[in-house]
């Protein structure tokens, strides 16, 4: 025959219910943040035209031509850009570019000088609406030694670029953050309600030893109640009240006993000697 499961304890059942309350917030932070990145437009866009630059920086920082990454072979007409060396203005010259249609005129001064570059981030609508808004960032980029101003375009977003956005977003804001603080405020909470209970767990120890006491007949000690919290203290006030009324009990059903075995004792003996002076035979035996 199979043994009765034993009950989980307290602790354990809070302690899972904090996990699974610690891992619905990260999935309904996860929901929020990603429904935030994705109603945001303009920030969306300029992230994305960011991480884009980082990309074209990276890429001349690995002596590599950034006009053959993927975006800007497979979507000319979306994505472009454009990026000078950081030297002074009259000096200035364009080190590589890409599909420089979207990109804004090469800024000049009175005197068809290039002119100073400031960042900035620029929106402009097309012809179709919504979809077609053209995208425009001017950034300067910083590779080791080597200083770039990077201007990049996009029209709409047809490469889906903002899901790299979005995700490392996710990563920074939700993934690494939910990974270390939710396992670290999980075991505070635990060892937290560990300390909480364990005058419960005090009151369930003297429980079972006032189980004992009960079997064996011996009186039964009332719960001591210091430095219970309120909710326990009242628990306890109201065991150790039945308690008491249970001893008096036991002690007039003691009482009562005594009496009477008392009163009985007397008549009995009397009745033992009418008995004894009765002939032998089967009256007396009765």
């Amino acid at each position: 025959m199979l043994s009765a499961r034993r009950p989980a304890s307290l602790t354990r059942i809070v302690a899972w219910r904090m996990v699974l309350g610690a891992g619905l917030v990260a999935v309904l932070l996860t929901v929020a943040t990603f429904t935030k990145y994705l109603l945001e437009t303009k920030y969306l866009r300029r992230e994305t035209l960011e991480d884009q630059a980082g990309a074209i920086a990276a890429a001349l920082a690995q002596k590599r031509d950034p006009a053959r990454l993927d975006a800007f072979v497979r979507y000319p007409h979306d994505y472009g850009f454009r990026v000078f060396d950081h030297r002074l203005a009259h000096d200035r010259h364009v080190i590589s570019q890409a599909n420089i249609a979207l990109l804004p005129p090469i800024p000049t001064d009175a005197h068809g000088n290039l002119a100073a570059l400031e960042e900035k981030f620029e929106v402009f609508n097309g012809s179709r609406g919504t979809a077609r808004r053209l995208w425009q960032l001017t950034e300067r980029e910083e590779v080791g030694p080597h200083h770039y101003w990077v201007q990049a375009a996009m029209r709409g977003d047809p490469d889906w670029r903002w899901q790299a956005v979005i995700g490392g977003e996710m990563m920074d804001h939700v993934v690494i953050p939910s990974l270390t603080l939710v396992p670290i405020m999980t075991l505070v909470m635990l060892l937290a309600t560990r300390n909480a209970l364990r005058p419960l767990g005090r009151i369930a120890e003297q429980a079972r030893r006032m189980g004992g006491a009960a079997e064996a007949g011996t009186s039964l000690a009332p719960l001591p109640a210091a430095g219970l919290p309120r909710e326990l203290a009242a628990v306890v006030a109201a065991l150790n009240l039945m308690l008491s009324r249970l001893e008096r009990s036991r002690a007039i059903q003691k009482q009562f006993t005594a009496d009477v075995a008392h009163e009985l004792r007397t008549p009995l003996s009397v009745l033992l000697l009418q008995v004894a002076e009765l002939p032998v035979g089967p009256a007396r035996e009765q």
